[in-house]
């Protein structure tokens, strides 16, 4: 079974706010660099919504921040994949193994700890707070 991306980040920012007891409204891009133009499609029909995008860096965080750069939104940057966020340095630990578990890793995991350890899982949590 394959996963793609943008529909594993959705799966994960789900629970996130499922365990925060927020209701938002998540929309997959797929991929960063169909992002800037995806944010302006969803900010012209969403002029008051507040916007949060989430993306990997894929270990260019720099370049990653020139491509989406713009004042009219929040960006968090996940340096380097949103599966960092959880993923223990096991060998033998999968994607698919963190798929599969997500909710019950998301229910575990202490949020401030890994706030501290990862700032753009922070930005998401903070922004899902507001």
């Amino acid at each position: 079974m394959c996963y793609p991306w943008g529909y594993f980040a959705l799966t994960v920012l789900q629970a996130i706010a499922q365990k925060l007891n927020q209701k938002v409204t998540i929309a997959v891009a797929n991929g960063k660099y169909n992002v800037p133009a995806f944010f302006d499609s969803v900010k012209g029909k969403n002029a008051k919504s507040k916007i949060l995008i989430v993306v990997d860096s894929d270990g260019d965080v720099e370049g990653t921040q020139k491509l989406i750069d713009d004042d009219n939104y929040d960006l968090a940057i996940i340096d380097s994949r949103i599966e960092d966020w959880f993923m223990p340095e096991v060998a033998d630990f999968s994607k698919l193994k963190l798929m599969q578990s997500i909710d019950s890793i998301i229910e575990d995991v202490d949020f401030a700890e890994l706030s501290k350890t990862h700032k753009s899982f922070a930005k998401v949590v903070n922004f899902m707070q507001k």
